[in-house]
């Protein structure tokens, strides 16, 4: 798989969907800073469940003392998006069968209902921004490039939540999708190439232009039901 992308690259605040990040990313502090750049490597899975993170390596890439990256560690390490081991180092969640189970369980009570008030009112502006990101999300998967088009599918579902207008639910969903970041990564080459999600985004595309919130409810359901079918089988117990 090829991987152009620097490993702790900018997050990129002009893509639908990442007004989140974007806010981070203008963080008044440098911890704030390398907070977000963290968070988004875990977010779309540049670090592989259970890998450790190197606080020297990642200050020497962003150019900052160990501080701030500490701080940043412990920060998302405070919200259960990153592992302490008992010589304090850092990991990316490694969940097995069960936690993740419950992740998606949340997710599933959760998504659906968002897209559905994301449906009763979104703007044809915002379907068109949607439906750009999808279109980007199959290029990278058609090139090989997981890490961007798992960034991007994250920045899709944020669009479409951030159109429900309900701030504190877009919240709840992006800290489930920063926790599920580095377990996505397990997702199978043949599912990836498939297409699948691309092809569930279309139809889920479609509801939403014609404000159609039961059929952007079951789309959602079935999108991560079939990703989380294919992830749980691999998973230890």
């Amino acid at each position: 798989m090829s991987e152009q992308e620097p490993k702790l690259a900018e997050p990129d605040p002009s893509a639908g969907g990442a007004a989140i990040l974007d806010e981070l990313s203008r963080g008044a502090t440098l911890t704030d800073r390398v907070y977000a750049r963290l968070r988004r490597g875990l977010l779309v899975g540049f670090w592989a469940p259970g890998e450790k993170l190197s606080a020297r390596q990642i200050a020497r890439e962003m150019n900052v003392s160990m501080t701030p990256v500490r701080e940043a560690m412990m920060r998302l390490a405070t919200e259960g998006a990153l592992e302490m081991t008992e010589t304090r180092a850092f990991r990316a969640p490694e969940l097995g069968r069960a936690a993740y189970r419950e992740l998606v369980r949340v997710r599933l009570a959760l998504e659906p209902m968002a897209a559905g008030l994301a449906a009763a009112r979104i703007e044809p502006s915002q379907v068109a921004a949607i439906e750009a990101l999808n279109e980007r999300l199959a290029a990278h998967l058609r090139q090989d490039q997981f890490h961007q088009a798992l960034e991007v599918d994250s920045q899709l579902h944020l669009a479409i939540y951030e159109a429900a207008g309900q701030p504190l639910l877009l919240s709840i969903i992006d800290g489930l999708l920063l926790r599920a970041g580095p377990t996505r990564t397990r997702l199978s080459y043949a599912y990836r190439k498939s297409l699948a999600g691309y092809e569930h985004h279309r139809r889920l595309i479609a509801a939403l232009r014609v404000h159609d919130a039961a059929a952007a409810e079951a789309e959602v359901a079935a999108d991560l039901e079939e990703g989380a079918a294919m992830i749980l089988n691999i998973l230890p117990g």
